[in-house]
């Protein structure tokens, strides 16, 4: 059945027999799952084939973003069933023959492997969605799950593993329960010190410097600050072509440390770019510099996304066909890196 939305209004439902009501929404359940399915296959395809830098984006959640109008959020999480759909042959199953809803799927994907699918499934046919929540829960409140639900956005499984026992050795280092927050600002400062326990200088300093830092991110956002971020002792050489460490640090700290192309959220991985080139008689002086992440510092440099200063301070950015991308997205925090697995990358058509 195709569905017209100015024909199946409210009221044309309204009047049809309830059992038809009830089979037109399962049938629209049905369908939504399918298109839901067929959407997460091709972001896959496209984030493994990298066919997203044809139309100037430098990840596939940047372009389902600026191209298909999904948050990050709803992308990850399609990009995930698909990769982890990849790997359960009765579970596809499953869905083609629609025993399984959107819900429940994704509460299955959250604990099931190749070895225990059979059983998941099982639970799945015979549980409402309320149940099977409740028993993937208590699942992961075994394993202890609840620290690992700050991280899971981001972060493999076996990687919160180990996050979560590096937690537990320093709260019994340090005698004492300590936050996620906490554990990661000691983690933080441990490693940017380059020791394993700083002392109390060496501590204080990194946080001063996360409190600038903090400062520089409320500046660019238009908050009011009381202190000025920038260091005034920073001078930059416009006849120079590469930056200095401190040079390139203000920089990043002006933009943020993040990608200033729109709906890029990357901030690993960080290049600053000439807007014009220093070898056509750009300057490296900030007004000439950005900070882009490398897949857009690719895309600049190989024609498929260009930029300009339409204001002070303000970049607009278009791709190869001229269409206009914005001026800058609000910023998210990105996966640690961005490529498919080398045996199923391919060359983008």
């Amino acid at each position: 059945m195709r569905f017209h939305l100015n024909e199946w209004t409210c009221e044309r439902i309204a009047e049809l027999p309830l059992s038809q009501r009830f089979a037109l929404a399962g049938q629209a359940a049905a369908r939504l799952l399918e298109y839901k399915l067929l959407l997460a296959r091709c972001l896959l395809a496209i984030f493994y084939t990298k066919a997203y830098r044809h139309l100037g984006s430098s990840s596939v959640h940047q372009y389902a973003r600026l191209e298909l109008g999904l948050e990050e959020r709803e992308s990850r999480e399609l990009v995930l069933v698909a990769q982890r759909l990849e790997q359960l042959p009765l579970t596809n199953q499953a869905l083609e023959a629609n025993e399984l809803g959107w819900s429940k799927l994704k509460l299955l994907l959250r604990r099931m492997t190749p070895e225990n699918e059979a059983e998941w499934l099982e639970h799945a046919r015979s549980m409402s969605v309320h149940k099977l929540e409740a028993m993937v829960r208590s699942e992961e409140l075994k394993e202890g799950g609840g620290d690992k639900k700050l991280f899971v956005a981001f972060l493999s499984e076996e990687a919160l593993c180990l996050l979560q026992e590096a937690f537990r050795s320093l709260a019994a280092r340090h005698g004492k329960p300590l936050s996620p927050a906490e554990c990661l600002e000691t983690m933080a400062i441990s490693h940017l010190a380059g020791a394993s326990s700083p002392d109390a200088d060496t501590t204080a300093k990194w946080r001063e410097q996360g409190r600038r830092d903090a400062l520089a991110e409320r500046a660019a956002q238009g908050v009011a600050c009381e202190e000025n971020w920038e260091n005034p002792n920073v001078e930059f050489n416009g006849s120079a072509r590469s930056l200095t460490p401190a040079q390139r640090k203000e920089i990043l700290r002006r933009d943020r440390h993040h990608c200033k192309a729109p709906c890029c959220s990357k901030w690993l991985w960080l290049q600053i770019h000439h807007r014009k080139p220093f070898a056509l008689g750009g300057t490296t002086l900030p007004g000439n510099l950005a900070t882009v992440c490398t897949g857009c510092h690719h895309n600049l440099h190989h024609g498929y996304l260009f930029l300009e200063e339409v204001k002070p301070g303000e970049l607009l950015w278009t791709d190869a066909r001229g269409r206009e991308l914005g001026t800058g997205p609000p910023y998210q925090l990105e996966e640690w890196t961005d490529s498919g697995p080398l045996e199923v990358q391919k060359q983008a058509a």
